[in-house]
């Protein structure tokens, strides 16, 4: 199977600051500090500020939240005309937040969520990276059927990254045959992907059967 990644990855390096100090000679005589002398505070650890002062204004935040750096948002791309490019502008309309568009590209006899749902299971996803195996057809005398193994990299909006692999099957009834003046384009009819630990393992699902 042949694999084509756009991953992207992110890392963050923890950093520790040391302090020491020296023990004074026992030997010595001990200095008197002079009254004037500015005290030495060690910054051990945040100090939570007193609840009986005045609190400042939180026009800004302190310690905001972690999130995912915003990725860039993609050029919009609406092509149905392979199965491959439609999964890529399904996942497209997600990475733009264009939920409407993306559960549009699902058959409308297909067991899709109802928009409101759809879009609520994408709430923490802030960017979805795909790979494509290699696609499987199956052409009768009007209906096109495509298979394509698919591996997603989601980033969610705590910066983490989660994996999945499986098959999403396409459809398409031959435009001639419709009857239609507008004919139904091709959509996706099901899916199936499965969770995993990591890309590799999430390679090894990217399959259908």
């Amino acid at each position: 199977m042949r694999w084509f990644p756009t991953l992207m990855c992110a890392a963050l390096l923890p950093c520790a600051a040391l302090t020491a100090c020296n023990r004074p000679d026992p030997s010595e005589p001990v200095q008197p500090i002079a009254s004037d002398a500015p005290s030495v505070v060690t910054p051990e650890a945040p100090v939570a500020p007193s609840t009986d002062a005045a609190q400042p204004s939180n026009k800004y935040a302190t310690n905001p939240a972690p999130v995912a750096d915003a990725a860039p948002t993609p050029t919009k791309l609406d092509d149905r005309s392979t199965a491959v490019n439609l999964i890529r502008s399904y996942y497209n309309a997600i990475n733009r937040h264009e939920y409407s568009r993306a559960h549009d590209y699902w058959n409308e006899g297909s067991a899709v969520q109802p928009l409101a749902d759809f879009k609520r299971g994408f709430s923490d996803t802030a960017f979805v990276d795909v790979e494509f195996g290699e696609v499987t057809s199956d052409a009768g005398m009007s209906q096109r059927w495509s298979s394509v193994p698919v591996v997603l990299s989601v980033t969610t909006t705590a910066g983490r990254t989660r994996w999945f692999g499986g098959c999403y099957v396409t459809h398409l009834t031959v435009p001639e045959v419709q009857n239609t003046p507008t004919p139904e384009p091709m959509s996706i009819d099901r899916a199936k992907m499965t969770a995993a630990g990591n890309l590799s393992a999430a390679r090894k699902l990217a399959i259908c059967t």
